[in-house]
């Protein structure tokens, strides 16, 4: 899930977009993907410390923004 989703700092057309997870593994999923997340560096990708790069355009930015907008109410509305 990492990987297909980071590859290319996830600005593919083939990148992972929806991961469906089976309830019962979904924690210890989830608790995973977040400690991997958490530990990637973001930063100038021709340096080898990073893992990512920034996004590559501003269109790519904002779209980003309005999902993640849109998972934030979705995610507090189903709380």
């Amino acid at each position: 899930a990492y990987i297909g989703r980071m590859r290319a700092n996830g600005q593919t057309c083939t990148s992972t977009k929806r991961i469906l997870i089976a309830e019962k593994i979904y924690d210890e999923f989830i608790d995973k993907l977040r400690k991997k997340l958490n530990k990637t560096k973001v930063g100038d990708p021709m340096d080898p410390i990073n893992d990512v790069g920034p996004i590559a355009r501003m269109d790519l930015f904002l779209k980003l923004q309005h999902q993640l907008s849109d998972y934030i109410e979705d995610f507090e509305y189903s709380i």
